[in-house]
Protein backbone atom coordinates (compact mmCIF):
# COMPACT_ATOMS: atom_id res chain seq x y z
CA UNK A 1 0.00 0.00 0.00
CA UNK A 2 2.97 2.36 0.36
CA UNK A 3 3.06 2.83 -3.41
CA UNK A 4 -0.44 4.32 -3.53
CA UNK A 5 -0.21 7.65 -5.30
CA UNK A 6 -3.61 8.99 -4.20
CA UNK A 7 -6.03 8.05 -1.44
CA UNK A 8 -9.55 9.42 -1.14
CA UNK A 9 -12.65 8.51 0.87
CA UNK A 10 -16.28 8.48 -0.22
CA UNK A 11 -19.49 8.33 1.80
CA UNK A 12 -22.69 6.77 0.51
CA UNK A 13 -25.93 6.65 2.49
CA UNK A 14 -28.30 3.73 2.27
CA UNK A 15 -31.87 4.40 3.41
CA UNK A 16 -34.24 1.51 2.92
CA UNK A 17 -33.97 0.37 -0.73
CA UNK A 18 -32.35 3.63 -1.90
CA UNK A 19 -28.63 4.40 -2.14
CA UNK A 20 -27.40 8.02 -2.18
CA UNK A 21 -23.80 8.45 -3.38
CA UNK A 22 -21.04 10.94 -2.66
CA UNK A 23 -22.58 12.58 0.42
CA UNK A 24 -20.24 15.32 1.72
CA UNK A 25 -18.16 14.66 4.81
CA UNK A 26 -15.26 16.43 6.50
CA UNK A 27 -13.81 13.59 8.60
CA UNK A 28 -14.25 9.84 8.96
CA UNK A 29 -12.57 7.57 11.51
CA UNK A 30 -13.19 3.91 12.25
CA UNK A 31 -12.61 2.01 15.50
CA UNK A 32 -13.20 -1.70 15.01
CA UNK A 33 -13.06 -3.45 18.37
CA UNK A 34 -13.08 -7.08 19.37
CA UNK A 35 -16.46 -8.79 19.70
CA UNK A 36 -16.58 -9.81 23.34
CA UNK A 37 -19.37 -11.90 24.84
CA UNK A 38 -19.90 -11.18 28.54
CA UNK A 39 -22.12 -13.95 29.86
CA UNK A 40 -25.42 -13.42 28.07
CA UNK A 41 -24.79 -10.00 26.51
CA UNK A 42 -22.59 -8.45 23.82
CA UNK A 43 -22.34 -5.19 21.90
CA UNK A 44 -21.63 -4.38 18.25
CA UNK A 45 -17.84 -3.91 18.12
CA UNK A 46 -17.26 -1.38 15.32
CA UNK A 47 -17.87 2.37 15.61
CA UNK A 48 -17.75 4.98 12.85
CA UNK A 49 -17.44 8.73 13.54
CA UNK A 50 -18.20 11.07 10.67
CA UNK A 51 -17.92 14.84 10.43
CA UNK A 52 -19.98 16.70 7.84
CA UNK A 53 -20.67 20.30 6.80
CA UNK A 54 -23.11 21.94 9.18
CA UNK A 55 -25.42 22.47 6.20
CA UNK A 56 -25.99 18.70 6.32
CA UNK A 57 -27.20 18.66 9.92
CA UNK A 58 -30.45 16.66 9.74
CA UNK A 59 -33.70 18.62 9.95
CA UNK A 60 -36.11 15.84 9.02
CA UNK A 61 -36.38 12.10 9.61
CA UNK A 62 -35.47 11.25 6.00
CA UNK A 63 -32.34 13.42 5.77
CA UNK A 64 -29.02 11.79 4.96
CA UNK A 65 -27.52 11.95 8.44
CA UNK A 66 -30.69 11.29 10.46
CA UNK A 67 -30.91 8.24 12.71
CA UNK A 68 -34.12 6.67 11.39
CA UNK A 69 -32.50 3.61 9.87
CA UNK A 70 -29.99 5.45 7.67
CA UNK A 71 -26.77 3.50 7.11
CA UNK A 72 -23.41 5.12 6.39
CA UNK A 73 -21.40 3.19 3.79
CA UNK A 74 -17.82 4.51 3.70
CA UNK A 75 -15.21 3.39 1.19
CA UNK A 76 -11.61 4.23 0.37
CA UNK A 77 -10.39 4.66 -3.22
CA UNK A 78 -6.69 3.98 -3.81
CA UNK A 79 -5.00 5.06 -7.03
CA UNK A 80 -1.48 3.81 -7.70
CA UNK A 81 1.39 5.49 -9.48
CA UNK A 82 1.52 2.66 -12.02
CA UNK A 83 -2.08 3.38 -12.97
CA UNK A 84 -4.00 0.77 -10.96
CA UNK A 85 -7.05 1.76 -8.97
CA UNK A 86 -9.44 -0.03 -6.65
CA UNK A 87 -12.12 0.75 -4.11
CA UNK A 88 -12.34 -0.81 -0.65
CA UNK A 89 -15.75 -0.69 1.07
CA UNK A 90 -15.99 -0.82 4.85
CA UNK A 91 -19.49 -2.20 5.31
CA UNK A 92 -22.59 -0.45 6.60
CA UNK A 93 -23.01 1.49 9.82
CA UNK A 94 -26.40 2.38 11.25
CA UNK A 95 -26.48 5.94 12.53
CA UNK A 96 -27.02 5.81 16.29
CA UNK A 97 -26.19 9.40 17.27
CA UNK A 98 -26.82 12.33 14.97
CA UNK A 99 -25.59 15.90 15.41
CA UNK A 100 -26.85 19.42 14.79
CA UNK A 101 -23.28 20.67 14.41
CA UNK A 102 -21.58 17.77 12.60
CA UNK A 103 -18.46 19.77 11.71
CA UNK A 104 -17.45 19.88 15.39
CA UNK A 105 -19.47 17.01 16.90
CA UNK A 106 -19.26 13.87 14.74
CA UNK A 107 -22.20 11.71 13.73
CA UNK A 108 -21.82 8.20 15.15
CA UNK A 109 -22.74 4.81 13.76
CA UNK A 110 -22.40 1.14 14.71
CA UNK A 111 -21.83 -1.89 12.50
CA UNK A 112 -24.69 -4.17 11.46
CA UNK A 113 -24.20 -6.54 14.38
CA UNK A 114 -26.18 -3.81 16.13
CA UNK A 115 -29.30 -5.31 14.49
CA UNK A 116 -28.73 -8.46 16.52
CA UNK A 117 -27.98 -6.51 19.70
CA UNK A 118 -31.18 -4.46 19.39
CA UNK A 119 -33.54 -7.41 18.82
CA UNK A 120 -33.50 -9.78 21.81
CA UNK A 121 -35.89 -12.71 21.88
CA UNK A 122 -38.53 -13.10 24.57
CA UNK A 123 -37.20 -16.45 25.79
CA UNK A 124 -33.99 -18.48 25.79
CA UNK A 125 -33.95 -20.95 22.91
CA UNK A 126 -32.10 -23.75 21.14
CA UNK A 127 -31.18 -24.44 17.50
CA UNK A 128 -33.77 -26.27 15.47
CA UNK A 129 -33.18 -30.03 15.07
CA UNK A 130 -31.17 -30.61 11.92
CA UNK A 131 -30.20 -26.95 11.69
CA UNK A 132 -26.93 -26.06 9.98
CA UNK A 133 -24.68 -23.03 10.31
CA UNK A 134 -26.33 -21.25 7.38
CA UNK A 135 -29.93 -22.13 8.31
CA UNK A 136 -29.48 -21.16 11.97
CA UNK A 137 -27.80 -17.85 11.17
CA UNK A 138 -30.56 -17.05 8.69
CA UNK A 139 -33.16 -17.98 11.30
CA UNK A 140 -31.71 -15.50 13.77
CA UNK A 141 -31.26 -12.68 11.23
CA UNK A 142 -33.81 -9.99 12.22
CA UNK A 143 -33.51 -8.15 8.87
CA UNK A 144 -33.55 -10.93 6.31
CA UNK A 145 -34.76 -8.67 3.52
CA UNK A 146 -32.02 -6.09 4.08
CA UNK A 147 -28.95 -7.82 5.52
CA UNK A 148 -27.36 -10.91 3.97
CA UNK A 149 -25.67 -13.77 5.82
CA UNK A 150 -22.32 -15.14 4.60
CA UNK A 151 -20.63 -18.32 5.82
CA UNK A 152 -17.55 -20.20 4.55
CA UNK A 153 -18.38 -22.88 1.97
CA UNK A 154 -16.50 -25.44 4.07
CA UNK A 155 -18.74 -24.82 7.11
CA UNK A 156 -22.02 -24.04 5.39
CA UNK A 157 -23.66 -27.39 6.14
CA UNK A 158 -22.06 -27.89 9.56
CA UNK A 159 -24.83 -29.25 11.78
CA UNK A 160 -25.47 -27.31 14.99
CA UNK A 161 -26.46 -29.33 18.04
CA UNK A 162 -30.08 -28.79 19.03
CA UNK A 163 -28.98 -29.25 22.66
CA UNK A 164 -27.06 -25.96 22.59
CA UNK A 165 -28.68 -23.59 25.11
CA UNK A 166 -28.90 -20.06 23.69
CA UNK A 167 -29.81 -16.85 25.55
CA UNK A 168 -32.31 -14.20 24.50
CA UNK A 169 -29.55 -11.96 23.14
CA UNK A 170 -29.38 -12.55 19.37
CA UNK A 171 -25.79 -11.34 19.06
CA UNK A 172 -24.63 -13.77 21.74
CA UNK A 173 -26.75 -16.55 20.21
CA UNK A 174 -25.30 -16.08 16.73
CA UNK A 175 -21.77 -15.85 18.15
CA UNK A 176 -22.30 -19.16 19.97
CA UNK A 177 -23.65 -20.82 16.83
CA UNK A 178 -20.66 -19.56 14.79
CA UNK A 179 -18.24 -20.74 17.49
CA UNK A 180 -19.89 -24.18 17.48
CA UNK A 181 -18.86 -24.42 13.80
CA UNK A 182 -15.33 -23.18 14.48
CA UNK A 183 -16.02 -19.63 13.27
CA UNK A 184 -15.93 -16.09 14.52
CA UNK A 185 -18.58 -13.45 13.80
CA UNK A 186 -18.15 -10.05 12.18
CA UNK A 187 -19.67 -7.61 9.71
CA UNK A 188 -17.96 -8.13 6.38
CA UNK A 189 -16.70 -5.21 4.31
CA UNK A 190 -19.57 -6.01 1.95
CA UNK A 191 -22.06 -5.16 4.71
CA UNK A 192 -23.08 -8.75 5.52
CA UNK A 193 -23.23 -10.60 8.82
CA UNK A 194 -20.40 -13.06 8.29
CA UNK A 195 -19.11 -16.19 9.99
CA UNK A 196 -15.40 -16.59 9.22
CA UNK A 197 -13.08 -19.52 10.04
CA UNK A 198 -11.15 -18.92 13.24
CA UNK A 199 -7.38 -18.91 12.65
CA UNK A 200 -5.08 -21.58 14.06
CA UNK A 201 -1.39 -21.38 15.06
CA UNK A 202 -0.47 -22.73 11.61
CA UNK A 203 -2.67 -20.33 9.60
CA UNK A 204 -1.00 -18.73 6.59
CA UNK A 205 -0.71 -14.92 6.70
CA UNK A 206 -2.72 -13.04 4.09
CA UNK A 207 -0.16 -10.22 4.16
CA UNK A 208 3.45 -9.86 5.35
CA UNK A 209 4.87 -6.53 6.52
CA UNK A 210 8.66 -6.48 6.52
CA UNK A 211 10.95 -3.78 7.84
CA UNK A 212 12.10 -3.14 4.29
CA UNK A 213 8.51 -2.43 3.16
CA UNK A 214 8.52 0.74 5.29
CA UNK A 215 4.97 -0.18 6.36
CA UNK A 216 5.92 -1.09 9.96
CA UNK A 217 6.11 1.90 12.30
CA UNK A 218 6.31 -0.12 15.51
CA UNK A 219 5.20 -3.34 17.20
CA UNK A 220 5.28 -4.41 20.83
CA UNK A 221 3.78 -7.33 22.81
CA UNK A 222 1.02 -6.52 25.30
CA UNK A 223 -0.93 -8.52 27.87
CA UNK A 224 -4.48 -9.58 27.15
CA UNK A 225 -6.53 -9.02 29.14
CA UNK A 226 -4.76 -5.93 30.39
CA UNK A 227 -4.98 -4.54 33.90
CA UNK A 228 -5.74 -6.54 37.04
CA UNK A 229 -7.70 -9.76 36.60
CA UNK A 230 -9.98 -11.16 39.33
CA UNK A 231 -8.71 -13.61 41.93
CA UNK A 232 -12.18 -13.88 43.51
CA UNK A 233 -15.02 -14.95 41.27
CA UNK A 234 -18.70 -15.58 41.96
CA UNK A 235 -21.38 -17.02 39.72
CA UNK A 236 -24.91 -16.49 41.04
CA UNK A 237 -28.48 -17.25 40.01
CA UNK A 238 -31.41 -16.25 42.18
CA UNK A 239 -35.10 -15.86 41.52
CA UNK A 240 -38.62 -17.17 41.97
CA UNK A 241 -41.66 -18.24 40.00
CA UNK A 242 -44.88 -20.21 40.04
CA UNK A 243 -46.05 -23.47 38.48
CA UNK A 244 -49.57 -24.89 38.51
CA UNK A 245 -50.45 -28.59 38.21
CA UNK A 246 -54.10 -29.28 37.45
CA UNK A 247 -55.50 -32.82 37.11
CA UNK A 248 -58.87 -33.02 35.38
CA UNK A 249 -61.33 -35.77 36.19
CA UNK A 250 -60.38 -38.98 34.48
CA UNK A 251 -56.84 -37.85 33.67
CA UNK A 252 -53.68 -39.39 35.11
CA UNK A 253 -51.62 -37.71 37.79
CA UNK A 254 -48.75 -37.29 35.29
CA UNK A 255 -50.95 -35.49 32.73
CA UNK A 256 -50.55 -32.24 34.66
CA UNK A 257 -46.93 -32.01 33.48
CA UNK A 258 -46.64 -30.48 30.02
CA UNK A 259 -43.81 -32.37 28.34
CA UNK A 260 -44.16 -30.34 25.13
CA UNK A 261 -43.68 -26.99 26.89
CA UNK A 262 -41.15 -24.90 24.94
CA UNK A 263 -38.05 -23.36 26.52
CA UNK A 264 -38.66 -25.00 29.88
CA UNK A 265 -35.87 -23.99 32.26
CA UNK A 266 -33.88 -26.41 34.36
CA UNK A 267 -35.51 -25.10 37.53
CA UNK A 268 -38.98 -25.65 36.06
CA UNK A 269 -38.02 -29.19 35.06
CA UNK A 270 -36.81 -29.79 38.62
CA UNK A 271 -40.14 -28.60 40.03
CA UNK A 272 -41.91 -30.93 37.58
CA UNK A 273 -39.78 -33.81 38.83
CA UNK A 274 -40.52 -32.94 42.44
CA UNK A 275 -44.22 -32.94 41.62
CA UNK A 276 -43.85 -36.41 40.11
CA UNK A 277 -41.75 -37.53 43.11
CA UNK A 278 -38.80 -38.40 40.91
CA UNK A 279 -35.91 -39.91 42.80
CA UNK A 280 -33.34 -37.85 40.91
CA UNK A 281 -34.17 -34.16 40.55
CA UNK A 282 -30.86 -32.99 39.10
CA UNK A 283 -28.97 -34.55 36.21
CA UNK A 284 -25.85 -36.55 37.03
CA UNK A 285 -23.56 -34.04 35.31
CA UNK A 286 -24.83 -31.09 37.34
CA UNK A 287 -22.20 -31.35 40.10
CA UNK A 288 -19.22 -29.00 40.44
CA UNK A 289 -16.07 -30.38 38.80
CA UNK A 290 -13.86 -27.26 38.98
CA UNK A 291 -11.04 -27.83 36.59
CA UNK A 292 -8.26 -25.86 38.27
CA UNK A 293 -6.45 -27.63 41.09
CA UNK A 294 -5.40 -24.38 42.76
CA UNK A 295 -8.92 -22.92 42.96
CA UNK A 296 -10.65 -22.88 46.32
CA UNK A 297 -14.39 -22.90 46.10
CA UNK A 298 -17.70 -23.09 47.91
CA UNK A 299 -21.15 -23.65 46.47
CA UNK A 300 -24.84 -23.77 47.29
CA UNK A 301 -27.82 -25.11 45.35
CA UNK A 302 -31.12 -24.30 47.01
CA UNK A 303 -34.53 -24.89 45.46
CA UNK A 304 -37.59 -24.38 47.65
CA UNK A 305 -40.86 -25.53 46.00
CA UNK A 306 -43.33 -24.16 48.65
CA UNK A 307 -46.25 -26.42 47.74
CA UNK A 308 -49.88 -25.47 48.30
CA UNK A 309 -52.93 -27.63 47.58
CA UNK A 310 -55.44 -26.32 45.06
CA UNK A 311 -58.94 -27.49 44.25
CA UNK A 312 -57.79 -29.64 41.34
CA UNK A 313 -54.10 -30.22 42.00
CA UNK A 314 -51.01 -28.49 43.33
CA UNK A 315 -49.27 -25.13 43.02
CA UNK A 316 -45.59 -24.36 43.58
CA UNK A 317 -44.52 -20.79 44.43
CA UNK A 318 -40.85 -21.66 44.20
CA UNK A 319 -37.65 -19.75 44.80
CA UNK A 320 -34.09 -20.74 44.01
CA UNK A 321 -30.66 -19.54 45.07
CA UNK A 322 -27.55 -20.97 43.37
CA UNK A 323 -23.99 -19.79 43.70
CA UNK A 324 -20.41 -20.88 43.22
CA UNK A 325 -17.71 -18.76 44.87
CA UNK A 326 -14.10 -19.35 43.93
CA UNK A 327 -10.75 -17.75 44.72
CA UNK A 328 -7.28 -18.28 43.35
CA UNK A 329 -5.26 -17.05 46.33
CA UNK A 330 -1.92 -18.52 45.33
CA UNK A 331 1.38 -17.47 43.78
CA UNK A 332 1.43 -13.94 42.41
CA UNK A 333 -2.34 -13.66 43.05
CA UNK A 334 -2.09 -14.16 46.82
CA UNK A 335 -4.07 -11.36 48.52
CA UNK A 336 -1.15 -10.58 50.86
CA UNK A 337 0.50 -8.74 47.98
CA UNK A 338 -1.99 -8.79 45.08
CA UNK A 339 -5.03 -7.77 47.14
CA UNK A 340 -8.53 -8.86 46.20
CA UNK A 341 -10.08 -8.24 42.79
CA UNK A 342 -13.67 -9.52 42.61
CA UNK A 343 -16.00 -10.29 39.72
CA UNK A 344 -19.60 -11.56 39.81
CA UNK A 345 -21.56 -13.04 36.91
CA UNK A 346 -25.34 -13.10 37.36
CA UNK A 347 -27.10 -15.91 35.48
CA UNK A 348 -30.48 -15.53 37.18
CA UNK A 349 -32.30 -15.35 33.85
CA UNK A 350 -31.01 -18.81 32.93
CA UNK A 351 -32.70 -20.54 35.91
CA UNK A 352 -30.08 -23.24 35.61
CA UNK A 353 -27.65 -24.84 38.04
CA UNK A 354 -25.88 -26.47 35.07
CA UNK A 355 -25.15 -23.01 33.60
CA UNK A 356 -23.78 -21.76 36.92
CA UNK A 357 -21.42 -24.74 37.10
CA UNK A 358 -20.44 -24.38 33.43
CA UNK A 359 -19.50 -20.73 33.88
CA UNK A 360 -17.58 -21.48 37.09
CA UNK A 361 -15.64 -24.25 35.37
CA UNK A 362 -14.88 -21.96 32.43
CA UNK A 363 -13.42 -19.32 34.73
CA UNK A 364 -11.50 -21.91 36.76
CA UNK A 365 -9.88 -23.16 33.57
CA UNK A 366 -9.29 -19.92 31.67
CA UNK A 367 -9.95 -16.97 34.02
CA UNK A 368 -6.35 -16.53 35.13
CA UNK A 369 -4.85 -16.89 31.66
CA UNK A 370 -3.19 -13.96 29.96
CA UNK A 371 -2.71 -14.41 26.24
CA UNK A 372 0.09 -12.63 24.39
CA UNK A 373 -1.16 -9.98 22.01
CA UNK A 374 0.63 -7.42 19.89
CA UNK A 375 -0.01 -3.72 19.43
CA UNK A 376 1.18 -2.81 15.95
CA UNK A 377 1.40 0.53 14.18
CA UNK A 378 1.39 0.39 10.41
CA UNK A 379 1.20 2.81 7.54
CA UNK A 380 -2.55 2.88 6.84
CA UNK A 381 -3.66 -0.27 5.00
CA UNK A 382 -7.44 -0.33 4.40
CA UNK A 383 -7.38 -3.98 3.28
CA UNK A 384 -7.05 -5.34 6.83
CA UNK A 385 -10.15 -6.92 8.40
CA UNK A 386 -10.79 -8.32 11.86
CA UNK A 387 -9.98 -12.03 11.70
CA UNK A 388 -7.20 -11.61 9.11
CA UNK A 389 -3.87 -13.31 9.80
CA UNK A 390 -0.87 -11.05 9.16
CA UNK A 391 2.88 -11.40 9.71
CA UNK A 392 4.93 -8.44 10.96
CA UNK A 393 8.71 -8.12 11.15
CA UNK A 394 8.94 -6.29 14.46
CA UNK A 395 12.77 -6.37 14.48
CA UNK A 396 15.19 -7.13 11.71
CA UNK A 397 14.85 -10.87 11.12
CA UNK A 398 12.23 -11.31 13.92
CA UNK A 399 8.61 -12.00 12.91
CA UNK A 400 5.31 -12.40 14.73
CA UNK A 401 2.16 -13.84 13.18
CA UNK A 402 -1.08 -12.49 14.65
CA UNK A 403 -4.82 -12.76 14.15
CA UNK A 404 -6.26 -9.25 13.94
CA UNK A 405 -8.72 -8.64 16.80
CA UNK A 406 -9.18 -4.86 16.48
CA UNK A 407 -7.91 -1.82 14.62
CA UNK A 408 -8.29 1.95 14.31
CA UNK A 409 -8.07 3.79 10.99
CA UNK A 410 -8.58 7.35 9.76
CA UNK A 411 -10.33 6.87 6.42
CA UNK A 412 -9.69 10.42 5.21
CA UNK A 413 -6.11 10.99 6.33
CA UNK A 414 -3.69 8.26 5.19
CA UNK A 415 -0.79 10.08 6.85
CA UNK A 416 -2.14 8.94 10.23
CA UNK A 417 -0.79 5.53 11.31
CA UNK A 418 -3.12 2.57 11.62
CA UNK A 419 -3.18 0.83 15.00
CA UNK A 420 -3.76 -2.92 14.93
CA UNK A 421 -4.17 -5.29 17.88
CA UNK A 422 -3.67 -8.99 17.23
CA UNK A 423 -3.55 -12.24 19.16
CA UNK A 424 -0.20 -13.97 18.70
CA UNK A 425 -0.31 -17.24 16.77
CA UNK A 426 3.44 -17.87 16.51
CA UNK A 427 6.87 -16.29 16.10
CA UNK A 428 9.94 -17.10 14.11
Amino acid sequence: MNDAGRWSARMDIRYGPRLFKDIPMTSCSLDWGELKVDGTSATAPASLRVGAPDDYAPQHEGDFYSNYGQMMCPSVICEFEHGGKYEIPFGRFRITETSQSPESTPIQGKDLLLDLEENPLSWPHSPHPGGTLITEMNRLNPNQGMTAIRVPDSRRDYQISSYLQLPTDLLVSMSMIAKEAGCGLRMSYRGEIEAYPLPTPSSTPVEMYSQDSHMVIGAAPVQSPSGRIPNWYSVVAKGDGSRQYTVHKGDSYESAVKDDEKNKSEVEMAIDNLYLNKERVWAENATPTYQHDAARWSWSRQLNPHWTRTENGWKSDYDFNFYVKMNQAYGYYHPSWYGWVSKTTDLSSQKSWDKVVEEANRWAKFGMDRAKSWRIQLVADPRIEVGDVIAVEYKQGKWCVVSVTSFSLDLMDPSQPMTVTGAELRQW
